[in-house]
C-alpha cells in the first residue's frame, strides 16, 4: 500500500508540473510512478501513466511518441472497463493524429470519445471532443461545421465553468473567424482568450494566442502590432523552454515545433531597417538550437537572454 500510494504521488506531480508547463520534471515525476506501478504489477496504474507520458509528449510536439503512448495506454484500456478514461485516451489519440495530418483517423477517435462522454454524462470531455471536431473540420476547409461544434464546446465550458476550454474555444473561434477574413472577430475573440488564459496562468496558451495575434495583425497590414505581439511571444516561448530542464531532446522538438515568432520577428525587423535588433534575434534562435544539439550545459555561463532585444530603445 505504501508503494502504491507513493506511486499516486509522483502521478499527482506529474500533472501538476505538467499543467504548469514544466515538461520535463512532469516527464521525471510519471516515469517515477510508472517504474513504481510495474514494480507492485499496478496494472491499472500502468494505463493511467502510458496516458499522461502520452500527454507530455503531445506537449512538446513529439507526436509519434505520443501516439504510441496513447495506443498502450487504450490496450490496457478496454480490459479495465472504465469508460471514462477509455473517452479520454480516444479523444487524446484524435488530437495527435490531428497533428500527424491523419483526419479521418482523428475524426474517428473523436466521434467514440463523444459516444462514450454522452453515455457516462461527462459534459467536459464531451466539450473537448467538440472543440477538437471543430479543429478537424477547419483544417478540412468546413468552417460553418467548425464553428458550430467550437460554439457547442464553447456553451458547454461555460456551464461547467472550465476556464482553460474556455480560452481554447476563444482562440479557435478566432483562427477560424480570421480564416473567413473577419479579422475584427478574429481580434476579440483572440483577445478574449489572451485574458482568460493570463487570469488561470496558461502560458502554453497564451503563447498559442499571441502568435496568432501576430499573424492576424500581419494579415491585416498592421505591422508595428505583429512586431509587439512576435516580440511578447518570444518571452513567453522563452519562459516555457526554460521548464524543459536538461533534456535535450525535449527542447530540439519544442524549438522544431515552435520557431515561427524568432523567424517572423527577425523577418520584420529586417524589413522595417531594424537590422542590429533583426541579427540579435536570428542569432538567438540559431544559439538556441546550437545549444539543444549540444550537451545542456555548454551554453551556460555565457547564455544569451531574450529580454536583452526587448528592453534596448
Amino acid at each position: 500500500m505504501i508503494k502504491k500510494g507513493e506511486g499516486t504521488l509522483y502521478g499527482n506531480l506529474g500533472t501538476h508540473y505538467l499543467s504548469v508547463g514544466e515538461y520535463y520534471k512532469a516527464k521525471q515525476y510519471y516515469e517515477n510512478a510508472f517504474a513504481i506501478q510495474k514494480e507492485i504489477g499496478h496494472r491499472e496504474g500502468e494505463q493511467v501513466t502510458y496516458g499522461d507520458l502520452g500527454a507530455v509528449f503531445w506537449a512538446v510536439g513529439e507526436y509519434q511518441k505520443a501516439k504510441d503512448y496513447y495506443k498502450n495506454a487504450i490496450a490496457f484500456q478496454t480490459k479495465s472497463g472504465d469508460r471514462n478514461a477509455e473517452a479520454s485516451l480516444y479523444g487524446n489519440l484524435g488530437t495527435v493524429l490531428q497533428k500527424l495530418g491523419k483526419y479521418q483517423d482523428a475524426t474517428e477517435h473523436h466521434e467514440n470519445a463523444l459516444a462514450i462522454s454522452r453515455e457516462i454524462g461527462d459534459r467536459k470531455l464531451e466539450a473537448d471532443v467538440y472543440g477538437n471536431l471543430g479543429i478537424v473540420f477547419q483544417k478540412l476547409g468546413d468552417y460553418e461545421k467548425a464553428r458550430e461544434y467550437q460554439e457547442k464546446a464553447l456553451a458547454i465550458s461555460e456551464k461547467t465553468g472550465d476556464r482553460e476550454r474556455h480560452a481554447t474555444c476563444y482562440n479557435n473561434l478566432g483562427t477560424i473567424f480570421q480564416s473567413c477574413g473577419d479579422y475584427a472577430a478574429a481580434e476579440k475573440y483572440f483577445k478574449r482568450g489572451l485574458a482568460l488564459s493570463e487570469e488561470i496562468g496558461d502560458i502554453a496558451k497564451q503563447f498559442q494566442i499571441l502568435n496568432n495575434l501576430a499573424r492576424l495583425e500581419y494579415s491585416a497590414g498592421k505591422i508595428q502590432e505583429k512586431l509587439s505581439y512576435l516580440a511578447l511571444s518570444i518571452e513567453k516561448c522563452e519562459q516555457l523552454r526554460g521548464f524543459l530542464g536538461k533534456n535535450d531532446q525535449f527542447k530540439i522538438s519544442f524549438f522544431h515545433e515552435n520557431i515561427y515568432p524568432y523567424y517572423k520577428l527577425s523577418e520584420l525587423l529586417c524589413n522595417t531597417g531594424k537590422i542590429e535588433e533583426a541579427l540579435y534575434v536570428s542569432e538567438l534562435w540559431r544559439a538556441r538550437a546550437l545549444a539543444d544539439l549540444m550537451s545542456a550545459g555548454y551554453f551556460d555561463e555565457n547564455q544569451i537572454l531574450a529580454n536583452h532585444l526587448f528592453t534596448k530603445p
